[in-house]
């Protein structure tokens, strides 16, 4: 499902649809500048998710934060339980 879609599912205004993008744009932003702080770069080791996203996220959004992650190019692997970058 796109952001789109679930946001139109869940009846969310137009405002509310541009938070939750611009919020998800911000919040991978700064979890891609944890992930740089964690691990040395381009080392082709993959990591747990876990460390970089909590489990308190809501599953859908969760999976657009990885979808914004991946358009940063970070890479993730076996059904997204794990990242490199």
């Amino acid at each position: 499902m796109n952001l789109e879609k679930y946001c139109r599912d869940n009846k969310f205004t137009l405002p509310e649809y541009q938070d939750l993008k611009r919020n998800l744009k911000v919040t991978a932003i700064e979890i891609l500048m944890n992930i740089k702080a964690l691990h040395k770069v381009d080392t082709g080791v993959y990591y747990s998710v876990d460390e970089i996203i909590d489990n308190t996220w809501i599953n859908d959004y969760k999976n657009f934060l990885i979808i914004e992650l991946k358009k940063l190019d970070v890479e993730f692997y076996d059904n997204n339980t794990y990242y490199r970058y």
